[in-house]
């Protein structure tokens, strides 16, 4: 399950936008004692102002990015671990249109979530 959100303002030159993710399977599926319950919980807010400025067919824009993840594992023993990580992003996106955020929005599909970062954490709980 994912939500997003998004919120335009300052002429729709500024992008606020927010997600939730959760996610629940199991892993160690190969282990004598059978497979162990995870749970994966993402969380995220990322601001991105439009500069106006156009290098070649490339518009750039400042962001800065908040990312939150939480992974728990429940062994068949009964112990739970976890494992809790948080990242600040931040920089220059070029993008290939000169359009503003909220066009983008409306003419583009959402980002997809990093579930690279979801896999690469899950073996930490192991």
């Amino acid at each position: 399950m994912r939500a997003i959100g998004q919120l335009f303002f300052n002429s729709i030159n500024t992008t606020l936008s927010g997600d939730f993710a959760y996610v629940s399977g199991d892993q160690d599926i190969d282990s004598g004692a059978g497979p162990d319950p995870l749970e994966v919980l993402a969380w995220g807010a990322e601001v991105e102002h439009d500069l106006g400025v156009v290098i070649g067919d490339a518009a750039a824009a400042l962001f800065i990015a908040y990312q939150g993840l939480q992974v728990s594992e429940r062994s068949t023993g009964g112990g739970i671990e976890r494992l809790t990580d948080h990242a600040v992003l931040g920089g220059i996106r070029f993008r290939l249109d000169p359009m503003t955020p909220a066009q983008r929005a409306r003419n583009t599909a959402p980002r997809l979530p990093n579930v690279g970062l979801w896999l690469g954490a899950t073996p930490a709980v192991d």
